[in-house]
């Protein structure tokens, strides 16, 4: 149930921004609802094919890509999200380089093939954490105002 219900969230996902950024923007076509509802389906049913065709017939890859895909999406989104929402004193710097130093700290773990059989995620996020708190407590934070606006 739970892949069937990420499934389904990917593909709404992908089918809508192939519609919004490839044809809406890509291809400058201006389109009513009723034309992003039809191109809407055709993408999901051709995204909804092409899976179906790689799960039947995995490659070997997939799996590689996959856990890459969120080692990537952890290191770099988790504690800019967490410290944006918990944290006043969060700064846009400390997000810009937690989520820099997440991703390549992740990304080089496991290019040299996670050692000590660490998926890259785990260093990734403790790199983030790091510097999103150091980076944070050392650059300017926003104004009261700003605070005020968006804590109340």
């Amino acid at each position: 149930a739970a892949g069937m219900s990420t499934f389904a969230s990917v593909l709404i996902i992908l089918s809508s921004s192939m519609i919004q950024d490839i044809v809406k923007k890509g291809l400058k076509k201006n389109l009513n609802k009723n034309k992003i509802l039809f191109y809407s389906k055709i993408a999901s049913i051709i995204i909804g094919i092409v899976s179906l065709i790689i799960a039947f017939n995995p490659p070997a890859l997939v799996l590689t890509l996959t856990a890459f895909a969120w080692a990537v999406i952890a290191s770099t989104t988790l504690w800019p999200i967490l410290f944006g929402i918990y944290w006043k004193r969060a700064t846009k710097m400390g997000c810009i380089i937690s989520m820099v130093g997440g991703f390549i700290t992740a990304l080089v773990w496991m290019v040299i093939g996670n050692p000590f059989g660490i998926h890259g995620f785990i260093p990734g996020i403790i790199v983030g954490f790091i510097l999103m708190v150091l980076v944070s407590l050392f650059t300017p934070g926003f104004s009261k105002e700003h605070i005020e606006k968006i804590w109340g």
